[in-house]
């Protein structure tokens, strides 16, 4: 199970994802994990439990930092 920050479970909450969303994102990704806007920041994009497309940032220590709705 992932570590989450406060501050990504805030964000989490606001966009109506929960940690099961994350999980099935984290095992169906759909493309490669691309640099974050800072060093040590990876930005993961996969499926949640609904089918829809979300980014996981996590840090240098794989903690979940945020968690983003992509616009199409």
């Amino acid at each position: 199970m992932a570590q989450f920050t406060t501050y990504a479970r805030s964000r989490m909450a606001e966009r109506g994802v929960s940690e099961v969303d994350v999980d099935s994102a984290l095992a169906q990704e759909v493309r490669p994990p691309r640099p974050g806007n800072r060093p040590g920041r990876l930005i993961r994009s996969g499926l949640d439990t609904r089918g829809r497309m979300i980014e996981v940032v996590q840090n240098e220590h794989g903690e979940i930092v945020n968690v983003l709705i992509p616009r199409r």
